[in-house]
């Protein structure tokens, strides 16, 4: 007896599946038999997508040789729905679309949406009259007979006359990148004069805004200037009187050709005009002729301070400058001495520093050379040890030890360098690896 179920099961290593079926439905030789229910995809060898209201079953109509396909019922298309035409061959030869209201030619065709080209295609060519079912602004009209029945337009039939070509989309037309020209005679039939008292116009700029951008010119034809939002004006004449606030100090320069005259301000309560030079405020004074320096009056001079200062009334300043001679030739001598090499020194004293100071510190090799010490002035010197403990070499030498350790002096674990230097702010040191410590002692 055969399995009559909708569902066949199979046996899966002990386990069962259920195959979808529809047993016995109609048709040829499917009265007791399992049908099975799938979904459909298509696709090629490497994707599959499955069919559904969003990706339906793409079909492609074809006739056998010597007979016609035959499409019974309306075609409609789901979401974007192209019309196109063919091209034949190799494809230099096009067959052209014609859309037309039936094949007399005689009927309208409709078109309620934009009429326009593709990016980067050729431009599309309309011929003969153009009747729109809405008027707006007129381009320009035909002189040939045309059908002038809708839009509102009072009769109807074929007659001779202008029809106008209107505009109803497209965008504002922008200053900087449109230009209109118009060409003939522009003229106005109907409507009536504008008058001032009761009529108003308005002007707007190509944004649609209240401002309208505008170029000023001279009467030469030269551009007017301006400053900011402030226009450029130059006065001629006089009579015009301006209150104007200054600053404090200001600077007054003249021309290439006479001098700059400066005087001060006469009057019961006038002020002497001052005049400093540059040079701590003294006047530098030139002339093309000699200048009269002479004093006019009788100048006295009282040498009772000179002759104070050079041992009292009775002193003799010639003999006092002879001695001064005489006791300053060795100097010469000494100078000679000191700079062939020549000269002798004795030294009966050193005077020892009357304190020392002592530190140490640990250095990183990963942060570079570092100072000794803190500011500390010396006389006698700075002595170095590296502590015996190290692991590592310590380099010491100068700021150019920050560059490299090439410019340092290596100590090794436990071995002390002295340098006299005047301050342990002027060594530096820096450790070759890890940490390490450093110890000194200066006075």
């Amino acid at each position: 007896m055969p399995y009559t179920a909708s569902n066949v099961p199979l046996e899966i290593f002990g386990n069962t599946a259920t195959f979808a079926t529809d047993f016995g439905p109609s048709g040829v030789g499917l009265t007791n038999a399992h049908v099975s229910i799938v979904k459909v995809v298509f696709g090629d060898e490497d994707n599959a997508t499955r069919v559904s209201s969003a990706d339906p079953m793409p079909v492609i109509v074809n006739g056998t040789t010597g007979s016609a396909v035959e499409v019974t019922g309306d075609v409609a298309g789901r979401g974007d729905f192209y019309v196109r035409n063919s091209v034949l061959g190799s494809g230099s030869t096009a067959i052209y679309l014609a859309v037309a209201g039936n094949t007399a030619g005689t009927s309208l065709v409709g078109v309620t949406a934009m009429v326009q080209g593709i990016s980067g295609g050729h431009p599309v060519g309309v011929s003969g009259s153009v009747e729109v079912n809405n008027l707006a602004v007129p381009i320009k009209g035909i002189t040939e007979d045309h059908y002038i029945g809708f839009g509102g337009v009072t009769g109807s039939g074929w007659s001779a006359g202008i029809y106008p070509v209107v505009m109803t989309g497209g965008r504002r037309l922008d200053s900087s990148i449109d230009s209109v020209t118009v060409s003939g005679t522009v003229s106005a039939t109907g409507g009536r004069f504008l008058s001032s008292g009761t009529d108003t116009v308005a002007v707007r700029g190509y944004d649609g805004g209240t401002k309208v951008p505008a170029a000023m010119f001279a009467g030469d034809g030269v551009t007017i200037g301006h400053s900011g939002d402030a226009l450029n004006v130059h006065l001629t004449n006089s009579g015009v009187s301006f209150n104007l606030d200054v600053s404090a100090v200001l600077g007054v320069t003249n021309a290439s050709e006479n001098p700059l005259y400066v005087q001060g301000y006469t009057g019961t309560n006038g002020v002497p005009l001052t005049v400093r030079g540059e040079n701590g405020g003294a006047v530098e004074v030139t002339s093309t002729a000699a200048l009269n320096v002479s004093v006019g009056n009788e100048v006295s001079i009282d040498d009772t301070d000179i002759l104070n200062r050079l041992g009292g009334a009775t002193a003799s300043i010639y003999s006092a400058l002879s001695q001064i001679d005489s006791n300053t030739d060795v100097i010469q001598t000494i100078s000679d001495d000191i700079k062939s090499g020549a000269g002798s020194v004795k030294i009966s004293q050193i005077t020892r520093p009357s304190s020392f100071t002592a530190g140490g510190k640990k250095i990183s090799a990963s942060s570079g050379s570092t100072v000794l010490g803190a500011n500390q002035i010396t006389k006698a010197g700075v002595t170095i040890k590296a502590s015996s403990s190290n692991t590592d070499v310590i380099f010491v030498g100068s700021t150019t030890l920050t560059r490299s350790t090439s410019n340092g002096y290596p100590l090794d674990p436990g071995e002390s360098l002295f340098l006299e230097v005047g301050n342990v702010n002027l060594i530096y040191v820096r450790a070759n690896s890890g940490t390490q410590n450093i110890h000194y002692i200066a006075s």
